[in-house]
């Protein structure tokens, strides 16, 4: 167990607190991937507050909300905002084509979300409306590319989730926003990467610390996602300290079940 903890030292340096929230357009990447991630380790705490770090930012804008309140009311201030499973410099690194996406979506009257990746130049990659009346919202959702849509070796992409609260008023959306990066790797740091996972062997805490040293955030996350049910305290801390303490304890996670879409 102290190497769990020990591990989950690191990962909690690792998230936004909360996930960032932005509404004026694409974010400077270029800030943020000009400094390497730090892992800060604190005390072993409990959750969304005492004895956990504050994350450090790496360029990122203030974390504030479409339109200026919640969407035009459709998601109540007494509920947890909207979040993203996203490193503290808001990169997500991958060595997938088609990765994963994690967010928190709150209880909301919008009916839909829109899904979008865009490359370097703005250009859209992808974009899917997301159906909220078939998802089960105040949980975490799960998003994953097509298998005809890859992300390309070595490029960053921007992604956005935006939560429609009014089809006729767009500008009053909800959105996360964040980058997406298929990590280039020299054969040298693959090779040790596989090293290093062969050696953690079936178990599924050693591969997720192996991804997190190696700053590999997607396959971290789903790895976690996928076996939460053995590490369930790790991941409701997980989940304290992205500020959602109040939805730990609901039916959805308290059963383990992250929705896929």
């Amino acid at each position: 167990m102290s190497q769990r903890k020990n591990g989950l030292k690191k990962l909690a340096g690792l998230f936004l607190y909360p996930a960032l929230i932005n509404c004026f357009g694409l974010l400077p990447y270029q800030a943020a991937k000009s400094e390497p991630v730090d892992f800060q380790i604190s005390q072993w705490g409990g959750g969304g507050g005492g004895g956990w770090p504050q994350p450090a930012y790496r360029g990122a804008p203030a974390r504030t909300i479409g339109g200026g309140t919640r969407g035009d009311g459709c998601i109540s201030e007494d509920l947890p905002k909207p979040s993203a499973l996203i490193p503290t410099n808001n990169v997500w690194t991958t060595l997938s084509d088609r990765p994963k996406f994690f967010w928190y979506v709150p209880s909301t009257k919008a009916k839909t979300a829109e899904f979008v990746v865009l490359d370097q130049n703005g250009e859209e990659v992808y974009s899917k409306m997301l159906d909220l009346s078939q998802v089960k919202t105040g949980t975490i959702i799960e998003e994953n590319l097509p298998p005809d849509v890859s992300l390309e070796t070595g490029e960053v992409y921007t992604w956005q989730l935006s939560i429609v609260c009014n089809p006729q008023r767009r500008s009053g959306d909800v959105y996360l926003e964040g980058w997406v990066e298929s990590l280039d790797l020299e054969a040298d740091q693959l090779n040790q990467l596989q090293t290093n996972l062969k050696q953690a062997g079936e178990d599924s805490w050693k591969q997720a610390e192996v991804y997190l040293n190696a700053g590999i955030y997607n396959e971290l996350v789903s790895l976690l996602a996928q076996n939460r049910c053995d590490y369930q305290n790790e991941w409701q801390e997980l989940l304290n300290w992205m500020g959602l303490e109040a939805q730990v304890g609901t039916d959805t996670i308290a059963q383990c079940a992250v929705q896929n879409n």
